[in-house]
């Protein structure tokens, strides 16, 4: 069923309601009969049009009318009182609403100020204007006596919205939870002595009523508006009815001064305790919004992927799984209220208290800075970290985001040292071109004086030999011999030479059988005693691996044979775990490798470089060792597959 059928009867119950508290009001009417120094009311309008909205505003003009009109007010008259109560109300209720976008519950200063001074003190204004012109038309009051009664109207309005339209609002926004046995016996408490008290203060002797303000300062601060509100509206009553009766501390002069002194003491009162429980509720709710966002914070915090630590007054005070991880830390506690710097190595801790003083100088962010930490088991870490400034319980913090780059840093260093050997094997290279084309002359060379001092002088003997023939000056069986036997001697200089520069065992035989001769063949020309063994497999290994092996050897033999002095030569081959590992190694002299390497002897190096160069080309691995006096070794391992 639609709710618009049961409107005509909530009207009638906001009529009702209406008139009801009118009848207590005009309990205080001693101006004038309809006129009231506390008009509930006034309050009951308010509460209604803004919990249940201004569509109830003809239930707030059909009391108003009822209640004048049968008081006596001739019709017309109790229809422009009741036009003006009806204003007020919807006056009120706009302004909160537009200009202070009021909240019913009073849950801050602005609302208890806006209720104050929009409701309280402005909205009146119509009613009251309209009533006393009102009566007057109607004849019910004498010109002379509409200021006065003016004033009476306002003031009585005033005290309806400071007393009732509170206490209205804060019962409909009560939480509809029951209290703890603690607190709703600390508000018994509270409520038999607000009663007690206020009774006590009313009986002679009197002038202590403000004795009562400590109560309602007890109520605002444990139970916020509600019991501000509540605790004011019992004062009221009492009080009221106590000076209605001509009781109490405000009673001895006339009844309309006595009721204006009441008004300005429960003003006082009211308005005391609504700012009191107003700034309580802000405070409790700052409290709570502070207490949800830290800990929104902390489960944002605790959930980033990123490394990241919160540090204040100069220690770390929250740490998340990741910074914990970061750092190598089991638990938190090993992080938790350590120094901020305890974790930055020492060579970076200055800039890091420059970082942090500036931050927390300018509220600006840190920039990006790549420094190391120390973790908790003294591992350092490369990292880089960017720093905030954060306020944290009304305090100066900071916050770091941290992201290790130790790996990275590993990488960009490997970078570095390959550039750097990319840039030395290449100034070796450059170097070693050099001296491979001044060995090529020097080849050149030597190949030339042999052809020229061998070759060609025993050619050139032939030549004489074969020319005397012809002449017949010399016998023939002389000559004939003669150039055979050089012609012999020639061709074992030929071959010599082919071997020298590459031998026909290598090829034909294999990698075994040409290092067994090339040693031997040294061994016999230079005096020192050899031994080879090989452990080889059966097929032939790959052509460019014989050759680089061999062509090490010979150069380590060759070596021996020129420069150690040696009297014993042991080579080793052996084929084995998918590698080929050759060893030379002598008895001799011996030499500086670093100076030779170095420069420092220019003889040699050429040697020493191409065998590295020929081990490196395929993959292999290269080592001499050699000491002036104690022999030199010459080690090179190959690997049997494609590098």
């Amino acid at each position: 069923m639609s709710p618009r059928p049961w409107y005509p009867a909530k009207i009638g119950a906001v009529a009702a309601v209406y008139f009801g508290a009118a009848k207590l009001g005009l309990l205080a009417a001693v101006a004038q009969k309809v006129v009231s120094s506390a008009w509930p009311p006034t309050g009951v309008a308010l509460a209604t049009l803004l919990l249940f909205g201004v569509r109830f505003w003809p239930g707030i003009a059909l009391g108003a009318f009822l209640l004048n009109w049968t008081s006596g007010v001739p019709a017309a008259g109790a229809a422009g009182i009741a036009a003006g109560n009806t204003l007020e109300a919807v006056t009120a209720v706009l302004l909160l609403r537009r200009v202070a976008d009021f909240r019913p519950s009073l849950a801050g200063l602005r609302d208890v100020f806006a209720l104050v001074t929009l409701a309280a003190l402005v909205s009146p204004l119509v009613s009251a204007t309209i009533g006393v012109l009102s009566l007057w038309a109607s004849g019910m009051i004498e010109r002379a006596a509409a200021g006065h009664l003016w004033f009476v109207w306002w003031s009585g309005d005033a005290m309806g919205d400071l007393l009732i339209a509170p206490l209205l609002l804060a019962w409909a926004h009560a939480p509809r939870t029951r209290w703890p046995p603690a607190r709703a016996a600390e508000a018994g408490v509270l409520l038999v002595s607000l009663v007690g008290l206020t009774a006590a203060l009313l009986r002679p002797p009197t002038g202590d009523e403000y004795a009562i303000f400590p109560l309602i300062i007890w109520a605002a601060l444990r139970f916020g508006v509600l019991g501000s509100a509540t605790a004011s509206g019992i004062v009221a009553a009492l009080t009221i009815w106590s000076t209605v009766h001509g009781q109490g501390s405000f009673v001895g002069s006339t009844p309309t001064h006595d009721l204006l002194l009441l008004q300005m003491y429960l003003a006082l009162l009211s308005v005391t305790g609504l700012v009191l429980a107003a700034m309580t509720t802000e405070r409790r709710q700052a409290e709570q919004a502070a207490r949800e966002s830290e800990q929104r914070y902390r489960t944002l915090l605790e959930n980033a992927p990123e490394a990241i630590l919160v540090h204040q007054d100069g220690r770390w005070i929250l740490a998340n799984r990741a910074a914990l991880k970061l750092l190598h830390a089991a638990r938190v506690e090993q992080l938790v209220g350590r120094p901020t710097l305890d974790i930055v190595h020492p060579d970076y801790r200055a800039v890091v208290r420059e970082r942090i003083e500036r931050e927390f100088a300018t509220g600006e962010p840190a920039p990006l800075l790549e420094q190391q930490f120390i973790a908790v088991d003294g591992t350092v870490l490369d990292v880089e970290v960017v720093g905030i400034p954060i306020t944290l319980a009304g305090r100066q913090g900071g916050q770091i985001i941290v992201r290790d780059i130790t790996e990275r840093r590993q990488a960009e260093q490997a970078v570095r040292e390959r550039q750097a050997e990319v840039r030395r094997s290449r100034e070796r290279l450059e170097a070693l071109s050099q001296r491979l084309l001044k060995v090529q002359e020097n080849e050149r060379r030597l190949i030339a004086r042999e052809l020229h001092d061998q070759i060609g002088q025993a050619l050139t003997a032939v030549k004489l030999n074969l020319e005397s023939l012809r002449s017949g000056r010399r016998a023939k069986a002389f000559p004939l011999d003669e150039s055979v036997a050089i012609v012999e001697q020639l061709m074992e200089a030929v071959r010599s030479m082919s071997l020298e520069l590459r031998p026909s065992a290598l090829d034909d035989l294999g990698l075994a059988a040409a290092l067994r001769w090339y040693a031997d063949r040294q061994g016999r020309r230079a005096g020192f005693s050899v031994r080879v063994r090989t452990q080889l497999p059966a097929e032939r290994l790959a052509s460019d691996l014989e050759t680089a092996c061999f062509r090490v050897a010979q150069e380590a033999i060759t070596n021996v044979a020129r420069h150690a002095g040696a009297k014993r030569v042991e080579v080793d081959a052996r084929a084995e775990d998918g590698t080929l590992d050759l060893t030379v190694r002598d008895d001799g002299s011996g030499f500086d490798v670093a100076a030779v390497r170095g420069g420092t002897t220019a003889e040699g190096s050429i040697g020493l470089d191409g065998m590295e160069e020929r081990v490196h080309l395929l993959g292999g691995d290269f080592r001499i060792d050699s000491q002036p006096g104690t022999g030199t070794t010459v080690w090179a391992r190959f690997p049997l597959t494609e590098p």
